[in-house]
């Protein structure tokens, strides 16, 4: 069924992209600013629009608003034992090992 590839296709482009933003925030918010054309080329090569870039930082964590800023306001860290959502599953582990990759070769 091509409709239900392309959605599968759109969803994973969009984990991808969550990830590669997820290890992006770990950075100093220098380094962040420092990359953010390198992340509006991504974008605009993979069709990331707002919408998406919105979802992908709150699965992140983040707020629009926070992310402008280069900070959070505040940060809540997964305590050991808490129940993991479908987001933190062993797939999504393996999109951030991946994207972690793709950021330290756009950090070379």
């Amino acid at each position: 069924d091509p409709t239900s590839w392309t959605k599968k296709r759109e969803d994973q482009g969009i984990s991808r992209y969550a990830a590669i933003l997820q290890n992006m925030l770990r950075l100093p918010p220098e380094e962040v600013q420092a990359m953010s054309q390198e992340l509006n080329k991504y974008r605009l090569i993979h069709h990331i629009d707002d919408a998406d870039h919105e979802r992908a930082l709150a699965k992140c964590g983040w707020t629009k608003e926070e992310f402008r800023l280069g900070r959070q306001e505040k940060q809540d860290e997964f305590e050991e034992g808490d129940d993991m959502d479908e987001f933190e599953s062993v797939r999504w582990r393996k999109v951030r090992r991946f994207s972690s990759k793709v950021v330290r070769t756009l950090l070379q």
